[in-house]
């Protein structure tokens, strides 16, 4: 399953070393709880994982993890990558409040990024 996956995805942010770029591209795992539920543990391993700081470019396009019940936690993650040049949020704006974009592109440009969104 695509949950499956993603949940895959994160135990191998637990043990990598160095990832410049992570794309999470038309692999939608729910509306909802789900999707909340997914995003936060992904948002979350990506604040303590070490190869978040070498992160140079990091796209989201129509998954699901990006909700507003989750904004803290992505804002978070958003802001321990250091090195970040560009973030795209693509297809997942439809579940975000005005004020939930502004805190990730605010988020994303403390690290100096380029932020994007779209429905």
């Amino acid at each position: 399953t695509t949950i499956g996956v993603v949940r895959g995805m994160v135990g191998w942010l637990r043990n990598a070393r160095e990832v410049k770029e992570l794309i999470f591209a038309d692999c939608h795992v729910g509306d909802g709880e789900d999707g909340r539920v997914i995003g936060s543990e992904l948002a979350n391993e990506l604040v303590e994982s070490s190869c978040t700081s070498a992160m140079e470019y990091f796209h989201v396009r129509n998954t699901g993890m990006i909700v507003s019940g989750n904004v803290s936690e992505w804002a978070s993650a958003l802001r321990q990558m250091k090195n970040l040049m560009e973030f795209k949020c693509l297809g997942d704006r439809v579940s975000l409040s005005d004020d939930d974009v502004n805190i990730l592109i605010n988020a994303a440009r403390e690290s100096g990024a380029f932020a994007c969104f779209n429905e």
